[in-house]
């Protein structure tokens, strides 16, 4: 039977972590949290990301979890893929906030970019924490030429945008989106920016999502802020959230 935490348990647990995290674990059986004798060593990304889903895998549905994998320790060492065909597993997290951290690894080589009706593009790489772990990369391609202003002498244009995000051992998520990049301040020839809360829908079809994450669904945004490079955009430090509604898995 899944274990049941005491009402004070999982509020006192609330406390501890960050708010859209704890929201995701709360929308989980409190039996996910498991005792230490069921986990196995989890040393790598793959392995904590693993280790995290088998766990919930288990709690949701032991009957089927066992007849598709076994045993919690050989659905982490086989990386979450089944031994013998099974119905459908499938949890949902809700409100999941992944925080990514990187830095701008491409700018538009035309410098007539802003007057131009393709616009500019600027690509961003890095690193995902959080409930689940991995790396993420995206390209923006922002509309200047039918900017309006941001209200300190700079402008904010429309953007549309692919966000590549890659959680081993589960595969790869690309999405498409959009929204509203603006500069931080005055326009200049470098200066930062922020996007705030561009929406998307998870779509399995896109092109180079794979593994698990191809039957993913799901909604949610995508929200930055970019700092100056050293002379451009290019290596400008960029900080910001994955931010999903709603998240299901199915295996």
């Amino acid at each position: 039977m899944p274990r049941r935490f005491p009402a004070g348990i999982v509020a006192e647990m609330s406390k501890l972590v960050p708010a859209g995290i704890a929201a995701a674990l709360l929308a989980l059986s409190a039996s996910a949290f498991a005792s230490p004798r069921h986990q196995a060593p989890a040393v790598t990304l793959d392995g904590n990301n693993a280790a995290f889903t088998c766990r919930v895998l288990r709690d949701t549905h032991p009957v089927r979890f066992a007849q598709a994998f076994g045993s919690y320790h050989r659905c982490v060492v086989r990386r979450v893929r089944a031994m013998r065909r099974h119905r459908p597993l499938t949890f949902t997290l809700h409100n999941l906030n992944l925080n990514t951290s990187g830095a701008v690894t491409a700018v538009d080589p035309d410098p007539a970019c802003r007057q131009s009706t393709t616009g500019c593009t600027l690509s961003i790489a890095g690193t995902v924490s959080g409930l689940l772990g991995g790396t993420y990369s995206t390209t923006w391609t922002a509309l200047w030429s039918q900017a309006d202003p941001n209200g300190a002498y700079g402008f904010c244009a429309v953007a549309t945008g692919t966000v590549s995000l890659t959680l081993p051992p589960l595969g790869t998520l690309v999405q498409s989106t959009a929204g509203r990049l603006c500069e931080i301040g005055a326009t200049g020839p470098n200066v930062g920016h922020t996007l705030r809360r561009a929406r998307y829908t998870v779509e399995s079809w896109n092109p180079g999502t794979r593994g698990a994450l191809r039957k993913a669904a799901g909604a949610g945004s995508v929200s930055f802020v970019q700092k100056p490079g050293p002379s451009s955009a290019l290596g400008g430090p960029v900080s910001g959230a994955l931010a999903f509604s709603a998240f299901t898995l199915s295996f």
